[in-house]
């Protein structure tokens, strides 16, 4: 047993808060055991100076602690006048693993900068951004879609990343501070949700490791980002109910009572909600145009919600009515 209770395999408890900062386009709060990250995903027309031209969208990251998120107070890198070789190279791995998983193509001439600011650390916190900058982004993705900006989302796969290591001789996954201060080996994996690898460090921090080795770290790496897809595929998909439009604003709240337990883009309960989604835009796009305003079909047949009512006492069986009057006249003529 590990100095917080968990097995060699067992990952931190992890909790991911969707819309936790409700100016910007996507964010999450990300706490994966004691560290805790903020995630923001913003969205801004045109591309750097590099990508003109080529048709491609541009994602690039951010990474920065609070003074006090580690045990003794750290100066602000501002104050310094200058970013540390740590802070550099975190974000710059941040924005690979993001771009890994984007068709640039598809984001039109667009950049998004993605924040990452660590409030609390305990170990895992370049890993604990990638997971919750991935929620982000495929949340403002979602919310451009929604709005009729994108024809489609971006995203190709999904993204997470979680680190390993020997310690006293024994293969752990996620390691918090306390591990990582005194690991033999320290790594990071990177992977997609389709198993492919986005990016390894491996460390030799006491000392050298074998072949053999490196193989038992990446399948645990492996089993431990296996079930980060799974909560991500939650997160994303409870949160989209409240995703109605960034113009017009149809309903604020909605939450998904069921659990998938196959992890999977395969399983009903996904299918079942991707497809009522696409039946939601349709709904939006109704109203836009103006026939039936105030009114959205939400997840569940039948249930509607009144939230921009154009006319008092227009209810969901008067449009019903409004259109099938419209269909007999139609036939009619």
């Amino acid at each position: 047993m590990r100095a917080d209770g968990r097995t060699a395999d067992q990952m931190r408890p992890l909790k991911i808060t969707p819309d936790y900062i409700s100016t910007a386009e996507g964010s999450v709060l990300i706490e994966l055991g004691k560290t805790r990250v903020i995630c923001t995903a913003s969205v801004d027309d045109g591309v750097p100076h590099f990508m003109k031209g080529s048709g491609k969208g541009w994602v690039t990251s951010e990474y920065g602690m609070l003074p006090r998120a580690t045990e003794e107070r750290t100066p602000r890198e501002a104050t310094k006048g200058r970013q540390s070789g740590r802070t550099l190279e975190i974000q710059r791995l941040i924005g690979r693993s993001l771009r890994a998983v984007t068709d640039q193509e598809a984001m039109g001439d667009r950049t998004v900068w993605v924040d990452c600011d660590v409030i609390e650390a305990d170990g895992g916190t370049r890993t604990a951004s990638i997971t919750g900058a991935f929620v982000a982004l495929a949340l403002a993705f979602e919310r451009l879609v929604a709005a009729g900006i994108l024809k489609r989302s971006p995203l190709i796969d999904s993204v997470a990343a979680t680190s390993v290591g020997i310690v006293d001789d024994r293969a752990l996954l996620d390691l918090a501070y306390e591990e990582d201060s005194r690991a033999e080996v320290d790594m990071n994996v990177v992977m997609t949700g389709s198993g492919h690898f986005v990016e390894i460090q491996a460390t030799a921090e006491g000392r050298a490791f074998t072949g053999s080795e490196m193989q038992d770290l990446l399948a645990l790496a492996a089993a431990g980002i296996r079930p980060l897809s799974c909560t991500w595929h939650h997160r994303i998909l409870e949160n989209l109910g409240n995703i109605a439009c960034s113009r017009v604003r149809l309903c604020r709240r909605f939450a998904l009572n069921w659990k998938c337990r196959r992890g999977s883009m395969n399983c009903p309960p996904l299918r079942r909600t991707l497809r009522l989604l696409r039946k939601t835009r349709r709904e939006r796009r109704c109203i836009i145009r103006g026939f039936g305003t105030g009114w959205c079909l939400r997840m569940t047949r039948g249930w509607w919600c009144r939230r921009l009512v154009a006319r008092p006492g227009y209810t969901p069986q008067d449009m019903r009515g409004r259109k099938r009057r419209t269909r007999s006249a139609s036939r009619n003529s």
